[in-house]
């Protein structure tokens, strides 16, 4: 007896004006599968092998039915694998879906099928890829003109391959000859264990609208026989590698940005053939043999971070961070997710078990300096993050303490003193600061934030402004013994919800032009409702 699905399916399909069942739906693998003709007057019409989620009318994956076309290819908004990129907006009406599938699939049809449209915005050529490795790469400050070649070199960043699975690594590209694409200067510190070779094509290495080249012969009007003698004396070259990358550019079309395609070539099965058409001369060509891509992402810092930068006010500034408990670690993480590039912190302290449950650490990292630590995790949020630690400041007065750590502290544009340490505040308004200082601190079981803005009178200011907050400290945390100093209670999303807030203001204060003032958050409570509010001061 068929599934009622199928009857459902071939019944709406057999019906369409527009369309012919051409092979009735039947269940195939785990799914409803059938094919389908859809008229494309005065165009050859298109056929479809339409495979419909045993979840439909929801879908999988985020797609419902999957069509995937038989008979044409190089149709934009064609994937790899020759379906069609379309997402139907949901709806639990089976039949209501069916009909939602159908009129997207004629859209899809008119625009770029029969009316050939282009869209505003660029499409990567779609590809198969050999492997899942990614290779990271960001503009740069160069022309590059068609028939340029040279070495790049690129670093792994992580290895992220499942044990007896395709290879799964993340690069980043440092260098194409001598231009240096865009990254922190740390990353460049990193060893460089790929190397290999670009080209820069020029044109859009395309065979069909929207469909990369998949062939090295498809390639041969577009590479100089300079390159192609390169390649072909890399075969009897004793220290060409066995399998080299090879990294291929192009201009986006009506754009002067560029980007690039990365391929893998075996040493023995190089894709270029040598003619001899005299004594001394001999003519290159590129030979038919499979392109074996892997995938490239353009992750330049407007990119990377477009989605939620912070001001420019703030991101572009150097920063210092002393304290890198709950609140420091927790602002440290902010900003390095925002995109600012120059972040430094200083801290006396290791991790400790305790730490873990309301600060940006985890368990392995116990016993480590806390500093360490926060730099190794910052350092895998952002590779344009240029980081540092700092000594933390002495508190000594005399000469040439004082001076030097004025000096060392002076040298940032905005300084963060997360400590909750009153004498470090003191210390810091002692030394008359040129620049902005935010002494930022949590209490009450973190209900409240405060931050003071100054550089001279912060120590005052905060006494006096904490003076008039209702303590409701109840329950102190001894742990250890003796003289061990006391914490309090404050949960993980009590502290981040504050300090997020706490950037959000600072933030919009920058954006506003106005300078750095100082504020209070407050938590209310009324019933089951969180209200956080801030006072500016």
């Amino acid at each position: 007896m068929d599934h009622p699905n199928t009857v459902t399916l071939n019944e709406f399909w057999s019906v369409q004006k527009e369309v012919t069942l051409l092979e009735p739906f039947a269940i195939i693998n785990g799914s409803f599968e059938g094919k389908i003709r859809l008229q494309a007057d005065p165009k050859r019409a298109l056929e479809f092998r339409a495979v419909v989620p045993f979840s439909y009318p929801l879908s999988n994956d985020r797609i419902a039915i999957r069509f995937y076309c038989t008979n044409n290819t190089g149709i934009r908004h064609l994937n790899a694998d020759n379906s069609v990129c379309m997402m139907v907006p949901p709806n639990t009406d089976f039949n209501k879906r069916l009909h939602d599938e159908l009129k997207l699939l004629c859209t899809w049809r008119d625009k770029y099928y029969l009316d050939e449209e282009t869209d505003g915005r660029y499409d990567y050529p779609v590809m198969e890829y050999m492997d899942n490795n990614i290779f990271l790469f960001t503009d740069v400050s160069y022309a590059f003109s068609p028939g340029n070649f040279g070495i790049f070199k690129a670093c792994q960043y992580t290895d992220n391959t499942p044990p007896g699975q395709l290879s799964s690594k993340n690069h980043l590209i440092l260098n194409l000859g001598p231009v240096k694409c865009q990254w922190a200067d740390r990353i460049f510190e990193l060893n460089a264990n790929v190397e290999g070779y670009f080209y820069f094509l020029g044109p859009e290495p395309i065979i069909t609208p929207g469909k990369l080249v998949d062939d090295w012969s498809q390639l041969d009007s577009l590479v100089s026989q300079a390159f192609k003698k390169h390649l072909n004396n890399l075969k009897t070259n004793k220290d060409t590698p066995d399998v080299f990358c090879m990294l291929l550019g192009y201009y986006i079309p009506g754009t002067d940005e560029i980007h690039w395609e990365i391929a893998n070539i075996n040493k023995r099965k190089i894709p270029v053939t040598a003619r001899k058409v005299t004594a001394r001369y001999y003519e290159y060509n590129m030979i038919s043999q499979p392109i074996g891509w892997s995938r490239t992402v353009n992750i330049s810092y407007e990119r990377y971070f477009g989605r939620g930068q912070i001001d420019n006010g703030i991101a572009d500034k150097k920063i210092l961070i002393l304290g890198t408990g709950a609140l420091g670690s927790s602002l440290a993480n902010i900003l390095a997710r925002t995109g600012c590039i120059h972040l430094s912190f200083a801290d006396l302290e290791t991790l400790e078990p305790g730490n873990i449950c309301r600060s940006e650490y985890n368990l392995g990292m116990i016993s480590q300096p806390k500093t360490i630590a926060l730099y190794r995790e910052l350092a895998s949020i952002s590779p344009f993050l240029n980081l540092g630690i700092e000594h933390p400041v002495s508190k000594i007065l005399d000469s040439p303490y004082f001076e030097n750590d004025k000096k060392r502290v002076e040298a940032y544009d905005l300084i963060f003193d997360c400590t909750s340490d009153m004498e470090l505040a003191w210390v810091l308004d002692r030394m008359k600061l040129t620049k902005t200082v935010f002494n930022l601190s949590v209490t009450n079981e973190a209900k409240e934030l405060v931050c003071v803005v100054g550089g001279h009178h912060i120590a005052t200011e905060k006494t006096q402004l904490c003076n008039k907050l209702l303590n409701r400290e109840t329950e102190l945390i001894y742990e250890g013994t003796g003289c061990w100093s006391p914490t309090f209670k404050a949960s993980y999303f009590d502290i981040n919800c504050l300090v997020n807030l706490a950037v959000k203001n600072l933030n919009l204060q920058s954006v506003s032009g106005q300078n750095f003032h100082s504020f209070l958050i407050r938590t209310d409570l009324t019933g089951n409702s969180v209200n956080l509010k801030v006072h500016d001061y």
